[in-house]
C-alpha cells in the first residue's frame, strides 16, 4: 500500500487542499504527521513547488527530525527546509554573515547558579529564574526592579563570554528582518510555510513567521487547541483566534478520527474536553481507576501488573517465554519528576528495563554528561564540546594530562573504558551512574563500539533521549508524552495536589492541567491505568476533582490488595529486627 493509499478521505482532502491561510485542528491520533507530511509532498510531487521553496517549523527538533525522516521514505529528489524556529533564525542568521556564538544548557545553567547564590532571590529555584528570564525577554512577564537586576546581571556575564542564549537568538533575528528588509527580502524566500503543533507557537514567533509570507498568505498550521500545554512560555490556544482575525478568508477542518486509541479510551478523552472525536479502532479497551495503598505499593502494582503482563516472573528465563506484550509496550506517567524515584529504585531492583525520557533521563546528569561529552570527543577530536566545557573547568596542564591517561584504555570494552574515566577524572559516580554502565554493556561486543556508542548518543539526544528501538518501559512526564504512544499506561498519583497541580488555583490554570491530563490519558491505545494512593509521602491524600469529569460505565474501580501487602512489610521488618537481635 502507497502513502497516498494510507491517506484517509479527510486527510487527502486537506493534503490537496488550495492555497491561502489553512487551519487544521487535529486531535490526539488523527494522523497529524502524517497529514502535514502529505501536505508537503503534495506540494512538491503535485503542485510542482521547489523544495526550497517550502518552510515547515516545528516545536521541537525531535519532530523535525521525524518530518524529514518520513519526508525520506517517499524518495523525494529534494527536501524542504525543516527546523525548529530557533533551528531556522540560526540557520537564516548565520547564511546572512551574523556571527552566532550560543550559549550550551550547561554553561547558562552554571552561570544562572553563581548569579541565584550571590542574590537575595531564596524562593527562585533555578527553573523558575530561567523561565523569568525567557518570559521577560519574550514580552509575556513583567519583571520587577529586583529581577530586572538580576537579569541585566546575567545579560552581562554572557556579554563578557562573548554568548547569546536561545531567547536572545528569536531577539536578533526579529530585529535583523526588520533592519534588513530590502537586503533579505524575507518575503520571497518561501511560497508556502507549514507550522506543526501550532498550539505551542506563542505570539512573537508567530509575528515572525508573517514576515516571510508572500501576498498569497500561503500559511498552512496543523494542532490541537486541547493540547496547548506550554502557556508558561507564552504559547496559548488563542493562537487559532488570532489567526482567523490576521486572515480572515481562511480555510479550516478538522481531523476527527482518533487512528491510535481504543474506544472506550477515546469516549474518556471526549469526557474530559467535548471534542467529539470517534474511534477507529474496533477494540473496546480498558480503563482501570485503581487505589493502593501509598506510593511503594503503586510502584509494586505498577510492576506486578507489567510482569503479568510480559507473562513471566523470572526475568532469568524470560527469553523462554512466549510474551504476549514487551516493555516497550508499557509507559508510566506522573506529572512531576519526584514520582519516579521510588520506582525507579523498585524498578532497578526488579531488574525490568527503562528509561527515562526529556528532563530527569540519566543522560542529563551533570556527570552522565560529562563522560558522554568525553566519549564523542575520543571517538571524534572535532567534538568540541567537550573540549570548551573541560577548558573552562580545568587546569590545562591536568587536562592534557587526563587524556593522556585515559587514552592508553581506548581498546577495553566501553564499558570498561567508562569505569577508567570514572577513575581517572575521579568522577562522582551517583546511583543513575548504574544505569547508564548498563545501558552502554550492549556496545562491549562491538570492536569499534565507542563509535556506534556515539552515534547512539547523537540519535539520542536527538529525541530527547527516548530511546524508540529498545525494548525498555518509558518513565516520563505529561509533558514529555505529548506525541508518543504507548499500548500500556500507568497514570501516577491521581490525587488532588497532583492531577491537577497543587500550585494552580485560577481557572486558566487548571484548564492547563486539564489539557495535561488530556495529553497523558490519549497516549494508551489499548489500557488505561489511573493510580490514586489514599497515602502519599505518610500524609492522606484527596481524590482528584477531575474523578467527576471522567467517570463512566466504562470505567473499572479496583482496590490494590495493599492490606496483604502491609502484612506483608510487617513480617519483613519484624524479622529484620530478629536478625539485628541475633
Amino acid at each position: 500500500m502507497t502513502y497516498w493509499e494510507e491517506l484517509s478521505l479527510k486527510q487527502r482532502k486537506i493534503i490537496e487542499g488550495g492555497d491561502g491561510p489553512y487551519i487544521v485542528n487535529a486531535g490526539p491520533g488523527t494522523g497529524k504527521t502524517k497529514t502535514l507530511i502529505g501536505r508537503i509532498a503534495y506540494l512538491i510531487l503535485n503542485k510542482k513547488v521547489y523544495a526550497e521553496r517550502i518552510l515547515c517549523l516545528t516545536f521541537t527538533r525531535k519532530a523535525a527530525f521525524e518530518i524529514l525522516d518520513r519526508l525520506k521514505l517517499l524518495d523525494l529528489s529534494t527536501l524542504p527546509f525543516v527546523n525548529t524556529f530557533h533551528g531556522f533564525a540560526y540557520e537564516f542568521l548565520i547564511k546572512n554573515g551574523q556571527n552566532i556564538n550560543l550559549i550550551s544548557d550547561q554553561e547558562r545553567k552554571k552561570i544562572l547558579e553563581n548569579l541565584l547564590e550571590k542574590s537575595n532571590f531564596k524562593e527562585f529555584n533555578l527553573n523558575k529564574f530561567s523561565l523569568i528570564i525567557s518570559n521577560f525577554k519574550n514580552g509575556i512577564y513583567e519583571a520587577s526592579f529586583q529581577e530586572k537586576e538580576l537579569i541585566e546581571k546575567y545579560d552581562e556575564e554572557l556579554l563578557k563570554r562573548n554568548f547569546i542564549d536561545f531567547d536572545d537568538l528569536i531577539i536578533k533575528f526579529d530585529r535583523f528582518i526588520e533592519e534588513n528588509k530590502n537586503k533579505t527580502r524575507a518575503n520571497e524566500m518561501f511560497d508556502y510555510i507549514l507550522i506543526d503543533e501550532f498550539q505551542d507557537t506563542n505570539i512573537f514567533q508567530y509575528n515572525i513567521v508573517k514576515k516571510f509570507l508572500t501576498p498569497l498568505n500561503n500559511l498552512f498550521v496543523i494542532g490541537d487547541p486541547f493540547q496547548s500545554i506550554y502557556s508558561f512560555r507564552g504559547a496559548s490556544a488563542r493562537i487559532f483566534d488570532i489567526f482567523k482575525t490576521d486572515f480572515p478568508n481562511y480555510k479550516e477542518e478538522t481531523l476527527d478520527v482518533n487512528y491510535r486509541s481504543s474506544k472506550n479510551i477515546v469516549s474518556l478523552s471526549n469526557l474530559i474536553f467535548s471534542s467529539n472525536i470517534s474511534s477507529y479502532s474496533e477494540q473496546k479497551g480498558e480503563i482501570f481507576l485503581v487505589e493502593t495503598y501509598d506510593e511503594y505499593s503503586e510502584a509494586d502494582f505498577i510492576i506486578k501488573t507489567i510482569d503479568e503482563k510480559i507473562g513471566g516472573t523470572n526475568l532469568i528465563n524470560v527469553s523462554d517465554i512466549e510474551k504476549s506484550a514487551s516493555f516497550s509496550d508499557f509507559a508510566v506517567i506522573y506529572r512531576t519528576h519526584s514520582l519516579n524515584k521510588l520506582l525507579k529504585k523498585k524498578l532497578n531492583k526488579s531488574g525490568f528495563p527503562f528509561q527515562v525520557v526529556g528532563e530527569g533521563a540519566i543522560f542529563e546528569e551533570k556527570e552522565i554528561e560529562f563522560v558522554c561529552l568525553l566519549l564523542l570527543y575520543l571517538n571524534d577530536e572535532s567534538e568540541d564540546e567537550f573540549l570548551r566545557k573541560i577548558q573552562r573547568e580545568n587546569n590545562k596542564d591536568l587536562f592534557q594530562d587526563k587524556l593522556s591517561q585515559t587514552r592508553v584504555f581506548l581498546n577495553l570494552p566501553l564499558s570498561q573504558l567508562v569505569q577508567k574515566i570514572i577513575e581517572i577524572w575521579n568522577i562522582n559516580s551517583t546511583e543513575d551512574f548504574s544505569l547508564f554502565v548498563g545501558n552502554i554493556v550492549q556496545f562491549d561486543k562491538d570492536s569499534d563500539g565507542l563509535k556506534r556508542f556515539a552515534e547512539y548518543y547523537k540519535r539520542l539526544k536527538q529525541n530527547e533521549f527516548y530511546d524508540y528501538e529498545s525494548d525498555k518501559i518509558t518513565l516520563l512526564t505529561m509533558h514529555a508524552a505529548k506525541g508518543l504512544e504507548f499500548k500500556h499506561v500507568f497514570i501516577c498519583g491521581f490525587e488532588e495536589g497532583l492531577i491537577p497541580y497543587k500550585k494552580t488555583g485560577t481557572l486558566s490554570e487548571i484548564e492547563e492541567e486539564k489539557k495535561l491530563f488530556y495529553v497523558a490519558v490519549t497516549r494508551a491505545k489499548e489500557e488505561l491505568y489511573l493510580i490514586k494512593a489514599i497515602n502519599r509521602d505518610s500524609k492522606k491524600t484527596k481524590e482528584s476533582q477531575f474523578k467527576k469529569t471522567i467517570m463512566s460505565e466504562f470505567i473499572k474501580e479496583i482496590k490494590d490488595d495493599w492490606k496483604k501487602l502491609f502484612k506483608k512489610r510487617e513480617i519483613q521488618m519484624m524479622q529484620k529486627r530478629q536478625m539485628k537481635i541475633f
